[in-house]
């Protein structure tokens, strides 16, 4: 019976411990300067992103215990730059893509529509906006 108390016992302060949020360490500070691109693309056929006919829509899905309170969003750059390059190995293919976080749109209505019925238009202006003020905080996008 003690062995059974310490057991209980033991995986209750597991449990315990493991409920305990991790300390965030705050994020490397941001380079002044885009970094050079990383990836060797020595026989790759390189394509350039057309930042003025270029857009990207993110679709962030409600989730979690909380979820039936809050709503799905659609987060939209239209300043994307970069590139993809193809190479006759697929797996030395890639891409790289720039996006200015300062600049991202939070459910914009058109990106919204666009992104279906699980994305109704009617969403306030606060929760737009506390959405982005959410993303840009330096735990997360450090915009």
């Amino acid at each position: 019976m003690r062995r059974l108390h310490r057991v209980a016992l033991l995986l209750s302060l597991s449990t315990l411990l493991a409920a305990c949020p991790r300390p965030v360490r705050p994020p490397a500070p941001a380079p002044s300067v885009p970094p050079a691109p990383s990836a060797d693309t020595r026989g790759a056929t390189i394509y350039q992103v057309d930042p003025q006919s270029s857009q990207l829509h993110i679709q962030v899905l409600r989730g979690g215990t909380l979820s039936k309170l809050g709503h799905n969003h659609v987060v939209s750059s239209r300043n994307v730059t970069g590139r993809a390059w193809l190479h006759p190995e697929f797996s030395r293919s890639g891409f790289e893509l720039a996006v200015p976080v300062n600049e991202l749109v939070v459910d914009d209505p058109q990106a919204r529509r666009e992104a279906g019925s699980e994305f109704p238009p009617e969403i306030p202006q606060g929760d737009k906006d506390g959405t982005r003020r959410n993303v840009l905080r330096p735990v997360v996008l450090d915009g």
